[in-house]
């Protein structure tokens, strides 16, 4: 995902890059310098941190708040000191409801009380950088969630913004179109950068330069052939790097190429033979918690780009992408009235007619509204567009039924203790060998898989939390972590593997363990599947409704990044326009 550079000039291409993970190209589109947002920290507090309550915010930190006082802000600073017994991140209550009964809510839709320019459905990144780019049309953005931000959220503990969700992104050239939008949304005050190797976790102790074969330095010559590869590749001095989106047409045949085979494939044919066992389960572990799925079934061309801007550097803020989400949130509600912003309102049919789209929600009191708009962005994944699109064309159906999205779950864990290290991410490499033909039982066996430091950006002397992922890379995820005693079931796992293994490993006391908070995300994140570039997928289901419906999400490339979410959005907001202008 780096915007090919008009110029030729490589050294200056947009290095972009994901998720959970982890912005922009040439679009037409403008976006203003030198704007700011309000300060971000909030102060800390000194009381007893076994009878203390949660942190209260500075006024810059007032919520945001719906007219009737509902807060939808990305980050929920209201959790307090011990968070309730069950699941934060994603709940599908409402959707499910819905969309299992969806007959019988279009059949009492009210005709349009409002009119407007654009309604923008989902209120993730995709959603959020739509709505900021379209802010002088004043859209309304309809989420299904009671926040904003999609799995770019965060909670706080005493003063500590953490993710539950996406965690960081990459470095952007100065004098980017990103780096321009990052300076309007005034980043700079709370990212910190991270351009060194974190270490791993590999039987019991701590490695600080895996990639120079220091597992194994018997054989460490086809570790450090792989480091000059993806350091070559983010460099600009080895193979192309694989943009997605693909920005410059001149490159589909390359993409194409990487597209259809795998990532393992592509990298033991670099290799000239099996990976080294230490070097597969690694890879193996950064997929299952990046994409939640294998490096076997990715495709070369994310693969590449994924793992090779690991070796670039990273931008990482308290909060995570949930930073990136507030701010966003914030500079839209300077420009749009407040009540556009709609929580807990779940759209479940988008009706394109004569004069425009008719859009019909569900709002927060269970009431059926419709609005009448000119141009509609679904900012939503594709399986949601195939159950409220009416007339949706067979072969986008197919191209929709194509996707397939797998679940992970992050745990949060809050301490009264510090790391004797600075680092960001660590690495759980177990004992280095993994069941790649039972990938299921490798998954459960292993749970957690890496760690990012939510401190990292902003550190505290007293208190510590570490965002630990476990990806469920496999089919039937969705249903598990939806089971009604799932979170009974993954605390316990959590907390076993957090106090008996990590923390020991990582010379803390888990003793000092206050809490441990977990997200649950069922359907995140679009696996980047062999061929779903090449063979046509993404065109089918990116491909705008009849010059009236425009989709901006992840998974218009199958491919979870806040890059994908930002670059879509560049790309479709200037046709948004002239839909609107009509």
């Amino acid at each position: 995902m780096k915007p090919a550079d008009p110029t030729g000039n490589r050294s200056q291409r947009i290095i972009t890059r994901r998720a959970a993970l982890k912005i922009l190209g040439a679009s037409g589109v403008t976006v203003l310098a030198g704007l700011s947002l309000p300060g971000f920290a909030a102060d800390l507090l000194k009381e007893d941190p076994n009878t203390a309550p949660a942190a209260k915010p500075s006024a810059s930190l007032d919520p945001l708040r719906s007219p009737d006082g509902r807060n939808f802000n990305p980050i929920d600073r209201s959790v307090g000191h011990r968070a309730p017994t069950r699941f934060s991140g994603e709940d599908p209550e409402k959707a499910h409801r819905i969309f299992w009964n969806r007959d019988r809510f279009t059949s009492r839709i009210p005709a349009p009380a409002e009119r407007t320019g654009v309604v923008i459905v989902g209120g993730g990144l995709s959603g959020l950088f739509s709505g900021y780019l379209l802010r002088d049309q004043n859209p309304v953005i309809l989420e299904g969630q009671a926040r904003f931000g999609g799995n770019s959220r965060g909670e706080s503990w005493h003063g500590i913004d953490y993710s539950i969700g996406a965690a960081y992104f990459m470095e952007q050239p100065e004098g980017s179109p990103i780096h321009k939008l990052y300076t309007e949304l005034g980043i700079w005050d709370i990212v910190r950068v991270k351009d060194s190797e974190d270490p791993v976790l590999f039987n019991g102790r701590k490695f600080h330069e895996f990639w120079d074969g220091e597992t194994d330095p018997k054989n460490a010559a086809q570790f450090i052939k792989l480091k000059k590869l993806f350091k070559d590749t983010i460099g600009g001095t080895g193979p192309d790097f694989p943009d997605i989106p693909i920005i410059d047409p001149s490159k589909r045949e390359y993409m194409n190429k990487l597209d259809r085979i795998s990532f393992k494939t592509y990298l033991e044919d670099h290799v000239g033979g099996k990976l080294h066992p230490h070097i597969e389960t690694k890879l193996s572990f950064y997929f299952w918690s990046t994409f939640s799925c294998t490096f076997e079934e990715t495709s070369a061309a994310a693969g590449l780009n994924a793992y090779s801007s690991e070796f670039g550097k990273v931008y990482a803020t308290p909060g995570g992408n949930a930073a990136l989400a507030e701010r966003l949130t914030r500079k839209i509600v300077e420009k749009v009235p407040v009540g556009n912003l709609r929580s807990s309102c779940m759209v479940f049919d988008v009706n394109v007619v004569k004069d425009g789209v008719v859009v019909a929600y569900e709002d927060h009191k269970g009431k059926v509204r419709s609005i009448h708009a000119k141009s509609v962005i679904l900012a939503c994944p594709k399986f949601v567009v195939a159950r409220v699109l009416r007339h949706i064309e067979p072969e986008r159906t197919a191209a929709i039924n194509k996707l397939r999205y797998n679940a992970y779950l992050i745990g949060n864990v809050m301490l009264n203790d510090t790391l004797k290290e600075d680092y960001y991410d660590i690495s759980y490499l177990g004992d280095g060998v993994i069941d790649t033909f039972n990938i299921r039982r490798s998954a459960e066996r292993q749970g957690i898989t890496d760690s990012v430091v939510a401190t990292y950006a902003r550190p505290d002397k007293e208190r510590l939390v570490l965002t630990c992922y476990r990806g469920l890379p496999y089919n039937g995820s969705r249903d598990q972590v939806f089971d009604a005693g799932a979170f009974a079931k993954y605390h316990k796992e959590f907390e076993a593997q957090i106090r008996g293994s990590i923390l020991p490993q990582l010379g803390l006391d888990p003793k000092k363990v206050v809490d441990i908070r977990i997200a649950r995300w069922g359907h995140p994140m679009p696996v980047p599947a062999i061929g779903m570039i090449a063979d046509g997928v993404c065109d089918a289901v990116r491909k705008p409704f009849k010059d009236r419906v425009f989709f901006v999400e992840q998974d218009n490339w199958a491919y979870a990044a806040v890059e994908t979410a930002a670059l879509e959005a560049m790309e479709f907001a200037p046709r948004v326009q002239k839909a609107i202008k009509g």
